[in-house]
């Protein structure tokens, strides 16, 4: 994975989800640019049944702007 912020983030609810029934969420890796990454998803039911759809933007981050944006990462 790369370090990200989203940029862009968009979510379509087709329909209530049930309870006690399993889901799957579906991944798409869309078109990539050397700063955005573009990806899509599904939630959808054993039959193909769709729940929700989203698509999103998320910029890249380069190391020096990982460590300014959360800084120095923990140590156990």
């Amino acid at each position: 994975g790369w370090p990200v912020l989203t940029a862009r983030l968009s979510a379509a609810f087709r329909r209530g989800v049930p309870l006690e029934k399993d889901l799957l969420v579906e991944i798409s890796l869309g078109r990539e640019t050397p700063r955005v990454v573009f990806v899509s998803a599904r939630l959808v039911d054993a039959v193909g049944g769709v729940y929700a759809e989203s698509e999103g933007s998320f910029a890249r981050l380069r190391p020096e702007q990982v460590k300014a944006t959360f800084g120095d990462p923990p140590t156990f």
